[in-house]
């Protein structure tokens, strides 16, 4: 019974504190991508607290199925502490996930920095050279910047402008992986590796902006069910750290596939196509991936049980 009670405690312990901290780095990213040189940043917002809460709360729950193994990699579970892990992850995945992530539905857009641009700074938009010295108060309303100064890098001409297009462009922003400033872009974009991650982390956003349909739904279903499996395995070496390393590893392997599903990237879209002439009609390549994922689980943990059963004998 205490075993089953830790295990509980050991879920909602790695949700709060996911959530909780998720919420500060949402904050921190947004202050990074609006930041406007020359600005003043705030430091901490309720309603952006509020807003990283909701954007938090179904990573955390996209993520405890891995946080929850390493939990019984480090304490091992009994037949009770193994049905608890399923029955939580089920419900997780079956009810509370796909309800978390529709909430996440919401406009963004409230935490984008106003500004655009400022005075004092050259900004680089293409093959142009922006100077702005002075700025209009009304321009978020109508874009007029005021007056500055336009250099074309390929003859360093000079441009006196008054309405260039690259405002509106930027006023316009879409979301929140899009900077506000170039300067602050330049300095504060991140490197390739945190960007990947980036996209992880965003996997319940992209979710609830396709989850329309049955198919959708069922996907998610059979990537939560392909993180789930991964409990039979957390006993695959002898040593805890192998152990670990093939949990994480295998984690961020489901996640990253199924992040380029969802992200609609071209490499996947166009291999999805080539794989529709072997595959049934209408059934989508990531389905058949996260199933491929845990059928393969499932052999290698029948695998290791009969090896278990081998040793003993």
């Amino acid at each position: 019974m205490k075993q089953i009670l830790r295990i509980i405690a050991a879920f909602f312990l790695i949700c709060i504190l996911g959530t909780v901290c998720g919420a500060f780095l949402f904050i921190l990213y947004v202050q990074c991508t609006s930041y406007v040189a020359g600005s003043e940043t705030v430091v901490f917002s309720l309603g952006m607290f509020e807003a990283g809460i909701l954007k938090s709360f179904p990573v955390a729950l996209m993520l405890s199925p891995l946080f929850m193994i390493l939990y019984l990699i480090r304490h091992p579970a009994k037949i009770g502490g193994a049905i608890t892990f399923f029955i939580i992850q089920a419900f997780v995945w079956i009810f509370l996930f796909p309800f978390c992530a529709r909430l996440l539905n919401f406009d963004a857009s409230v935490y984008f920095a106003k500004n655009v641009v400022s005075t004092g700074y050259f900004r680089r938009y293409g093959n142009f050279l922006y100077y702005y010295s002075n700025i209009s108060p009304s321009y978020n309303r109508s874009f007029e910047v005021g007056s500055g100064i336009r250099f074309k890098l390929s003859d360093l001409s000079v441009t006196q402008v008054k309405k260039p297009e690259l405002v509106e462009k930027e006023a316009l922003r879409k979301n929140l992986t899009d900077f506000s400033d170039s300067l602050a872009e330049e300095l504060l974009k991140p490197p390739l590796l945190i960007q990947g991650i980036q996209n992880l982390l965003a996997l319940p956003e992209r979710i609830a902006q396709n989850f329309d349909t049955w198919l959708n739904y069922f996907i998610v279903l059979s990537m939560g069910l392909a993180l789930m499996m991964l409990f039979f395995l957390r006993k695959l070496a002898r040593w805890k750290l192998v152990d670990t390393l093939f949990v994480i590893i295998s984690s961020v392997c489901i996640l990253s596939v199924n992040s380029m599903y969802f992200n609609k990237l071209d490499l996947f879209a166009k291999i999805s196509y080539s794989a529709q002439e072997i595959l049934p009609l209408g059934i989508p390549l990531i389905l058949c991936l996260n199933v491929l994922f845990i059928l393969i689980y499932t052999i290698t943990a029948v695998l290791l049980l009969f090896r278990k059963k081998g040793v003993e004998e």
